[in-house]
């Protein structure tokens, strides 16, 4: 399950069809509801995404995650037939780079969208290894949408000094500051761009 970052009632399922007589094969899929989970409805069928040598199983979707900084992407895993990723909050799907993540294999598990690069996802295959990806079509939609924003990626601090400049007064490897004492200080955000902060 995966619930919207800004607002709770929102939120998708990854839903399998289950074993037995009680089954309901229709219901695989990923289901979204706006309501805080009153109600659902079916927003991505499973089965019509699998390759046409398994279309007599059942579509399995493994997971579902939205991207914490546009929350209109969002991705869902389908076990033998790939991502996939919708751009307007589940209205409409498409099936991700499936040329090139095919060749790892069909049979995927997990999705985590990378924190720090909400561009690239990490896919966890069933066994011991993972994928990690970078969305061309989810990178040029945040660049558009944060291009009057800082948004960093991998982002850290570093000590400076009051004009900017990369503090050297405690020594440094490789041109890296080292200091043998640990280091604390108060963090102050600007208080109309928060992209800016200083100590």
């Amino acid at each position: 399950m995966a619930v919207h970052p800004g607002n709770p009632d929102i939120a998708y399922a990854a839903v399998v069809p289950g074993t037995g007589p009680a089954k309901i094969k229709s219901a695989a899929g990923i289901h979204k509801t706006v309501d805080g989970g009153d109600t659902w409805h079916l927003v991505l069928s499973a089965d019509e995404w699998l390759p046409e040598k398994r279309k007599n199983e059942n579509g399995e979707p493994t997971s579902v995650a939205i991207n914490p900084e546009l929350p209109d992407i969002v991705y869902a895993v389908v076990r033998y037939a790939g991502v996939m990723r919708s751009m307007d909050a589940g209205v409409t799907w498409e099936r991700v780079d499936w040329e090139h993540l095919k060749k790892f294999q069909g049979n995927y598990h997990t999705l985590t969208i990378n924190p720090h690069d909400p561009s690239e996802f990490y896919l966890s295959l069933f066994g011991n290894s993972f994928v990690a990806y970078r969305d061309p079509v989810a990178e040029t939609r945040l660049a558009e949408s944060f291009q009057h924003r800082n948004l960093v990626k991998n982002g850290d601090f570093e000590l400076t000094d009051r004009s900017g400049n990369r503090h050297t007064g405690h020594g440094t490897t490789s041109g890296i500051p080292v200091r043998k004492e640990p280091l604390s200080f108060p963090l102050r955000i600007h208080p109309v761009d928060t992209a800016v902060h200083s100590a």
